[in-house]
């Protein structure tokens, strides 16, 4: 069991590859990471957003990298992307960044009626 567990988001095709992982421990886990995340989407959608950027404030998003480096201590990492830079190159970089903003224009439309 992780003692320091680190919180991320892990991109769907990472998670679709650890699945065809040998470990048994490891598609368990990956199996579970995805119930969850599933189950925690489906909860969003029902309840609506709980916290809405205030209208005219624009998306600040800012992606980090742990560069593989376990140590809680280095966190966030170091900045990668932030709102207004060009894609980096890095498919998980650009997709989490690119997913913040469909999250977040999601819920502000859902919740709102408005672009």
């Amino acid at each position: 069991m992780c003692r320091h567990p680190l919180n991320c988001i892990i991109p769907s095709y990472m998670l679709e590859a650890m699945l065809k992982a040998e470990s048994e421990s490891v598609r368990a886990k990956v199996m579970q990471t995805l119930i969850v995340s599933e189950r925690t989407r489906t909860r969003r959608s029902v309840m609506g957003a709980t916290q809405i950027p205030a209208r005219g404030q624009g998306l600040e998003r800012r992606v980090y990298d742990m560069h593989h480096d376990p140590a809680e201590s280095h966190l966030p990492g170091s900045l990668v992307r932030k709102e207004g830079q060009p894609e980096t190159g890095d498919a998980a970089t650009n997709e989490a960044y690119d997913g913040l903003g469909h999250n977040t224009n999601s819920t502000w439309m859902s919740s709102t009626g408005t672009p």
